[in-house]
């Protein structure tokens, strides 16, 4: 019998390469060693809602916007990374639904190969985030999630715990537990 080799994935144009977003909205495909996408950002706190102890980790933390270089901050800098790398225990993610529409705040029209990139980088910063036990869901629109679960399986393996819950309405949320097996998984 003949040797095979290679894997089942999703393929996309420009999958290796990754975005750097320019304040016109703009996207420009780059090589993963640029370090325009490469450097780790200095985190500032914007605001605090309710009482907020001096154990930052011990807090929840809300990141409002796009949170990749938040996620790569949390992941890399040594002040942070003590505290988040191993220790999450639910990641949240709202990213653009990919309507083809144009809204005033932000355009979901995005390019399909931009949107499955952009997915699949901050898929990668929280996979070192999370703890063992902990959960990622990702609210989008039913016609991408065929696309996020692949991804998510890449980013995760085809071996963890999946859920996905539909609204009716078009929107979905799917969630998977990385560190936790169907197999050993009861219901």
């Amino acid at each position: 019998m003949g040797s095979y080799q290679g894997r089942l994935e999703l393929t996309w144009t420009n999958k290796p390469l990754r975005l750097l977003a320019h304040e016109d909205g703009r996207y420009e495909w780059v090589p993963p060693s640029d370090y325009r996408v490469a450097e780790v950002r200095l985190l500032d706190d914007l605001t605090t809602v309710g009482e907020v102890s001096r154990a930052r980790a011990g807090d929840n933390l809300l990141i409002r916007g796009d949170a990749l270089n938040a996620l790569r901050s949390l992941a890399r800098l040594p002040e942070f990374a003590l505290d988040y790398l191993g220790k999450v225990k639910l990641a949240y993610l709202d990213p653009p639904f990919n309507t083809q529409q144009s809204f005033l705040h932000y355009d979901d029209a995005l390019e399909h190969s931009v949107w499955l990139t952009m997915i699949r980088d901050r898929l990668l910063e929280i996979r070192d985030l999370l703890s063992p036990s902990g959960s990622i869901w990702v609210h989008l629109d039913d016609a991408e999630m065929a696309h996020c679960r692949i991804v998510m399986d890449e980013v995760f393996g085809r071996g963890t715990t999946f859920s996905a819950r539909s609204y009716g309405s078009g929107d979905s949320i799917l969630g998977i537990q990385p560190g936790i097996s169907p197999e050993t998984t009861t219901t």
